[in-house]
């Protein structure tokens, strides 16, 4: 029994020295898709567990800095493209389609300034559903109303980065900013790739 009660609390030791070093790092590596990003911890929502050097996943989640808005975070959702862009229900709008027809290049190119503006449109005159369409009739974002009121709306504007497909949220009334958002999470991305990492 001595053996046993000296082999667990060893075991506790280890565990705990393992666990007290993960929570004094700063970043999390993740990976997904062949790519390799060094993410800050106070960006990353954790895909996971607390332990392990690096995460293998199919989707992660980070913030962006409050600064664009300076009242809320902005979330953005990274996912893998071959999955996200064959989804088992079609969507409601071209925008991942748009997303996806471009994801193919590795291209990283920024969603235009918009300089005509952005119209909303109510599809099927839905009064909790409408988007926000460039001068082409290109979908650049998705909104639904949280309650009665469409001052609660919450939207979505998806775009690539090489062979992923990301998704940034904000609140109806932010779209002015949502050039910023695209290039704020293209910086973001380009900073935290690990291009040595992929070696390991």
């Amino acid at each position: 029994m001595k053996v046993r009660r000296l082999i667990f609390m060893i075991f506790l030791v280890i565990a705990a020295s393992f666990l007290g070093l993960d929570l004094l790092k700063k970043s999390r590596t993740v990976r997904i898709e062949g790519n390799y990003f060094i993410i800050p911890k106070r960006h990353l929502l954790l895909p996971g567990g607390l332990l392990g050097e690096v995460f293998g996943v199919e989707t992660f989640h980070f913030y962006l800095p409050t600064y664009l808005d300076g009242s809320e975070k902005h979330l953005v959702s990274v996912y893998i493209a071959d999955r996200t862009c064959k989804p088992s229900t079609p969507p409601t709008t071209n925008q991942l389609e748009t997303a996806c027809a471009a994801t193919s290049s590795y291209a990283s190119d920024i969603p235009g300034k918009y300089p005509n503006g952005l119209q909303e449109r109510h599809p099927e005159n839905a009064a909790t559903r409408w988007v926000y369409e460039d001068s082409d009739g290109i979908v650049v974002a998705s909104c639904f109303a949280m309650g009665d009121a469409k001052a609660e709306g919450m939207c979505s504007s998806i775009w690539r980065y090489k062979n992923l497909i990301y998704e940034v949220g904000f609140r109806d009334g932010q779209q002015k900013k949502l050039f910023e958002m695209h290039a704020l999470t293209q910086k973001l991305l380009d900073d935290w790739s690990c291009n040595s990492c992929k070696g390991g």
